[in-house]
């Protein structure tokens, strides 16, 4: 029901956006997380990123964005025979999530972007080598953070994206409950890449 919710909200957006002649988009990539406070190990679980976007040039310079897009997160550790280590461990998690970015175009023609994101968790799955995981401290159904990215334009409406987020708020508990200082828990930290491809304004009709 969240997702039909959003994609409800993204689509009134759309269609007024259009309207006061906005530009739009699609967007498609993929993710590459972890979950900073459970393995730190690195940024070693793949996930797939789809949805749209739109804009507003507020100058030559400057612009807003707004996406709507389905993405996953989680985190995975591999196990290393080479070193006895045989533990594994895979979370995967999807959210529907609309960043809100302010983009600001350098000389070389690249938008250096900034902004927050909302995400609304669909579900999740959590499994170590000896099968699925219950944990006491569930995942909040929402996850808000920070981005900073570069958005690199290329032709005929595409660009390249490099984003990285992290959660500014837990999106659990450690597994202990502590709490120290700013370390409330465990948050999510994602590097993506993305294609952008931007439709065409339409042109007026000639009388």
């Amino acid at each position: 029901m969240k997702t039909v919710y959003f994609f409800i909200i993204f689509l009134c957006l759309n269609t007024f956006v259009f309207c006061q002649k906005f530009q739009g988009g699609i967007v498609g990539g993929v993710s590459t997380c972890l979950i900073t406070g459970l393995s730190n190990n690195g940024f070693y679980k793949i996930g797939m990123i789809g949805g749209g976007f739109i804009n507003y040039m507020i100058s030559e310079k400057n612009n807003l964005q707004m996406e709507l897009c389905y993405i996953e997160k989680g985190d995975r550790i591999n196990p290393n025979p080479n070193k006895n280590n045989y533990n594994s461990y895979r979370l995967n998690m999807q959210y529907i999530e609309i960043p809100v970015l302010f983009a600001f175009k350098n000389s070389g023609n690249l938008f250096f972007e900034s902004g927050l994101s909302y995400a609304a968790l669909l579900g999740y799955s959590e499994k170590d080598q000896y099968g699925s995981l219950t944990n006491p401290y569930t995942f909040k159904d929402y996850d808000v953070g920070l981005n900073l990215g570069v958005r690199i334009p290329y032709k005929k409406g595409f660009s390249f994206n490099f984003r990285f987020f992290n959660s500014i708020i837990p999106v659990r508990k450690h597994a202990s409950g502590a709490v120290y200082r700013l370390n409330r828990g465990q948050y999510n930290s994602v590097i993506s890449f993305k294609i952008l491809y931007q439709f065409a304004n339409a042109k007026p009709k000639e009388a």
